[in-house]
């Protein structure tokens, strides 16, 4: 991907719960984590565009036990950010979060090796409903757009 022809998003943690972002979309706005669902499992393609904005879908929360901890914590961090963020917010408020369960990291704190862009070549698929769930789940769920 060619950074220099994208823009950056820009985040500063302003107390425990919420974080400023501003840069990709334009948008100046604080995530406001109390809002935020808990993140939920243990942790766990092509290429996904920082500029993408994903927004969650009416009966989102029906499925959350479905998700594994990463999908969790980008919902968690939709959900904070107003339930609609371009990928490259998600990112920058990952890199932001430094304590505590919204922290982008293994349940056991120790941080993921990749950003939320990088896992959504895996996951966006079935988070978009476009794939089946798992071998064992094999309906289609659509928790955002």
């Amino acid at each position: 991907m060619n950074k220099s022809n994208q823009k950056t998003a820009t985040s500063k943690v302003v107390s425990d719960n919420l974080v400023e972002t501003a840069g990709v979309s334009s948008i100046s706005r604080t995530a406001d984590f109390s809002k935020a669902s808990k993140p939920t499992g243990k942790g766990g393609s092509g290429s996904v565009a920082e500029t993408r904005v994903l927004t969650l879908v009416d009966g989102y929360k029906d499925h959350m036990s479905k998700v594994c901890r990463q999908e969790s914590l980008v919902i968690s961090y939709l959900e904070a950010l107003g339930g609609s963020a371009c990928i490259g917010e998600l990112n920058d408020l990952a890199a932001e979060v430094k304590e505590g369960e919204y922290k982008w990291a293994y349940a056991s704190g120790t941080k993921y090796e990749q950003d939320p862009q990088e896992i959504l070549k895996t996951y966006l698929g079935r988070l978009t409903g476009n794939k089946v769930w798992s071998k064992d789940l094999v309906e289609k769920l659509t928790l955002m757009s």
